[in-house]
């Protein structure tokens, strides 16, 4: 049940979450990073080059790094109308500004031949499932594994979980049942490195899932 409600700011489109050192940080979809003080209870809206063109939908803290994650359903910045990329920029909590270059790319091309490569034992119809599931690939939610230090991309588009690894090349795609999670908008871990995805419910009431870690994997 509800414990407690706060008004951090004014209402708007904010789509991520994260606590951060005595803060409660919360991004907007037009790149506008909202940081909520838990012991002032006063907020400090940074506005960063991003825009609501890029549609900041995830936000996670890479504390081996020092920043923060955003994750772009929109255009890249510097590929303007480029469909075929979605990116993930960094913002630095030492500079307190967003880094010029996204910290990472994810293409269609790349996704597709991992499916292509993985999938081999599908149908050609099961198969091409998959790839149209990828190509409609868009950050909806992304956090950081807090062990193994992989980056898990949620897309509510197709259903999918992109995972990749330290250095950023894809580990695994996970396709979500769309009629038990339809629309998966949030993801996060807790400190057990439990996994936990929210969806909207696409109608139906939203609802959160959780995921226990197992080591061996």
């Amino acid at each position: 049940k509800v414990l407690n409600k706060t008004k951090f700011h004014k209402k708007g489109d904010y789509e991520g979450i994260e606590y951060l050192e005595g803060q409660v940080v919360v991004s907007k979809n037009n790149g506008s990073l909202h940081f909520y003080d838990l012991q002032t209870k006063e907020t400090e809206v940074i506005k960063t080059p991003l825009t609501i063109s890029n549609d900041v939908e995830g936000l996670c803290y890479d504390h081996q790094e020092r920043m923060l994650l955003l994750a772009c359903k929109g255009q890249n910045t510097n590929i303007l109308r480029e469909k075929t990329v979605k990116s993930i920029y960094g913002f630095s909590l030492d500079s307190f500004k967003l880094l010029e270059i996204p910290v990472l790319d994810v293409f269609d091309d790349e996704l597709i031949e991992f499916v292509e490569t993985t999938s081999k034992d599908q149908s050609k119809t099961e198969l091409k499932k998959l790839k149209n599931r990828v190509k409609a690939f868009s950050p909806s939610g992304i956090a950081i594994h807090p062990v193994k230090n992989h980056v898990y991309i949620l897309s509510a588009r197709g259903s999918t979980l992109l995972i990749l690894n330290e250095k950023y090349n894809i580990h695994n795609i996970v396709f979500l049942s769309s009629n038990v999670i339809p629309q998966p908008e949030g993801i996060c871990f807790d400190a057990e490195a439990n996994l936990y995805i929210s969806t909207e419910g696409q109608g139906f009431s939203g609802k959160i899932f959780k995921y226990n870690y197992q080591k061996q994997q």
